[in-house]
């Protein structure tokens, strides 16, 4: 027995009604487009990888110059939160009843134990005015408190 099946008698008979020829069939090919050759194609992929390249290189300088200025402006603006709190530590200074003391001593005013009020909405003052030379409280000495001797 053999491994291959054996011809079938209609496809024997269409084998050899072929005719043969010696000569092959000329026909005329389809005009094509050219192709391009292998010089231009690499001409063409190290132009794409220089462009390519080139773009890399100026987004990298452009990041590089923003980090730049991200690193000034931040130094910038420490220097200016350190004003701000030096600022905020003087006006504090100033708000303070230490400085509001000395300040109202230099417009001349003394501290009055008597008090007496005004009323905004009327304007007339509530109580005795009474005129005071700055002795009556012994107690401050100059523009500060100080404890009387003795006391520590």
């Amino acid at each position: 027995m053999s491994a291959e099946p054996a011809p079938r008698p209609q496809q024997a008979k269409a084998a050899t009604s072929r005719p043969t020829s010696t000569r092959p069939t000329l026909r005329a090919l389809p005009i094509g487009q050219r192709r391009m050759g292998r010089l231009g194609f690499a001409i063409l992929v190290v132009a794409m990888l220089a462009a390519g390249l080139a773009g890399l290189l100026v987004l990298n300088t452009t990041i590089q110059a923003q980090s730049m200025q991200i690193a000034q402006e931040t130094r910038d603006l420490n220097v200016l939160r350190h004003q701000q709190a030096v600022l905020t530590t003087q006006v504090d200074h100033l708000h303070g009843p230490q400085n509001l003391q000395h300040e109202a001593k230099k417009l001349g005013m003394r501290p009055n134990p008597y008090g007496s009020y005004i009323d905004l909405r009327t304007g007339n003052v509530i109580g005795t005015q009474t005129r005071v030379d700055g002795k009556e409280v012994p107690g401050v000495i100059g523009g500060t408190a100080k404890p009387e001797v003795g006391q520590r």
